[in-house]
């Protein structure tokens, strides 16, 4: 589905008409957009502070290019994907992330949209989005493969680039009636890579059928395997692409 009629159900889920629904986002897009790009300053900000506190404060965090997971086992291409990982997800050690440290010890008062980004952010899974609809504007409407949600989401970068059917291996941020992507693999899946992903998530997750608990989206061994497959599969469709004719 490219194109939504008024009355059609809205693409998010909602289970309203569209022009009872996501229609009416037009008339606020210019204050959403606004929201989203504070929201995603203070993350880059705050990311940058924890990344400078960590090591002094977190244990094993000084030692985690070399374990339990090396980075330098991932493409490039997955760097935006294991950074936000790294600090609200990963558990260095088997201790707490460095987000929740951070957010306990508090070594400077916090405003309120940082701790909205901290809290939110924390909330967030790697999940594989396929595409389903596009609009009003910058609005994607996608569907996690892994858990089954549906969301509306606000991305300018993003929604100039992809075409329905597309899938995102990203993870995406919601505020009560926003939500947008937060770190995302670079490379544009296919449907054949969604589904090379989804039989990984399932056999790391043990999951066999049915949704994948977005916990279990969050886990060290689950966001090393779908990054490690989603590197895989962009490998294979290169060296394809550089094969000579035959």
């Amino acid at each position: 589905m490219s194109k939504v009629g008024r009355n059609d159900a809205c693409p998010c889920g909602s289970e309203l008409k569209y022009k009872q629904c996501c229609a009416l986002r037009v008339d606020t897009l210019t204050a959403d957009k606004e929201r989203v790009s504070r929201l995603k300053g203070r993350d880059v900000d705050l990311i940058k502070e924890m990344l400078a506190w960590a090591p002094g404060n977190v244990a094993g965090f000084s030692v985690y290019a070399n374990a339990p997971i090396p980075w330098t086992s991932y493409s490039n291409a997955a760097a935006s994907i294991l950074l936000p990982w790294a600090i609200f997800h990963s558990r260095p050690l088997g201790g707490g992330t460095v987000a929740e440290a951070y957010f306990a010890s508090e070594p400077r008062p916090l405003t309120a949209i940082e701790r909205t980004a901290l809290d939110i952010q924390r909330r967030a899974w790697l999940g594989a989005w396929a595409i389903e609809a596009k609009g009003p504007g910058p609005w994607l409407h996608v569907r996690c493969a892994l858990t089954g949600q549906r969301k509306a989401v606000l991305d300018t970068i993003a929604s100039q680039t992809v075409q329905v059917g597309d899938v995102l291996l990203a993870r995406v941020v919601e505020l009560p009636d926003l939500a947008t992507f937060a770190g995302m693999f670079p490379r544009v899946l296919t449907a054949g890579d969604m589904d090379r992903i989804v039989a990984v998530a399932r056999e790391v997750t043990r999951t066999a059928t049915g949704a994948i608990a977005p916990a279990a989206l969050r886990d060290d061994a689950t966001v090393s395997a779908l990054i490690r497959e989603a590197d895989a599969v962009c490998a294979a469709a290169d060296a394809e692409q550089d094969a000579p004719s035959a």
